[in-house]
């Protein structure tokens, strides 16, 4: 099925709130595509009737076999392209999802393939999320879990959520990034803030910066 950008972008939206385990509700729907709610609801009505997410007023989208086929194939070329900007041009970790955005909706199947050629057909992108085939299956990978569900002791970042602007500058500011190893000093009773220690620096991070670092445990 030959679906527009606007539509991949839509359907894309939809999966990633699931995969982090958020409602794709009208509301952080309009949030994450910065249109109004009435647009989100016109669209779902149009894309329910074309089977490719089931839609019922004031209760959460989710996605059909051929919707989720689709916002595969679209997280598909938007990762590839996010490896391909880190990579080739060393832009950093916030500056490849907005270029990734724009430039996405613009690649044919050919190009996209001799991009993933290049790059030596990654299997996860620069933030840790998988990358699906062509095909859109996406690679094996083992459970990860928040930071901030975990207990004290060493750990490896497997996956970083870059959420919102204020997350965007967090990750960026400290070089936090997919592979580093960190110590879990502490987590504090009161407020579940977590003490930890990366590169020999010790900071202090949020309950909820935790929950968006995806990590697994080091064998002792």
């Amino acid at each position: 099925m030959d679906v527009s950008s606007a539509v991949e972008k839509f359907l894309k939206t939809i999966y990633n709130l699931e995969l982090r385990h958020q409602k794709a509700s009208g509301s952080n729907m309009a949030s994450k595509l910065n249109i109004s709610p009435a647009a989100i609801t016109d669209m779902a009505i149009k894309l329910a009737g074309q089977g490719l997410i089931n839609y019922q007023k004031h209760k959460s989208i989710s996605l059909t076999p051929n919707g989720k086929k689709i916002a595969l194939l679209a997280s598909r070329k938007h990762r590839l392209w996010e490896t391909f900007l880190h990579q080739t041009l060393n832009l950093n970790l916030d500056e490849i999802h907005v270029e990734a955005e724009l430039i996405e909706g613009y690649t044919s199947e050919f190009l996209l393939g001799k991009i993933d050629e290049y790059l030596g057909f990654p299997e996860h992108d620069p933030h840790g999320d998988p990358i699906p085939d062509k095909k859109g299956v996406l690679p094996e990978e083992q459970a990860f879990f928040p930071l901030s569900e975990s207990k004290p002791g060493s750990y490896q970042i497997e996956r970083l959520y870059f959420e919102s602007d204020e997350l965007n500058d967090f990750f960026t500011e400290y070089e936090f990034k997919v592979g580093d190893i960190l110590e879990l000093v502490l987590v504090f009773k009161m407020d579940n803030a977590l003490l930890i220690k990366r590169n020999k620096v010790t900071m202090v991070i949020s309950e909820n910066i935790g929950s968006k670092i995806l990590v697994s445990k080091l064998k002792e």
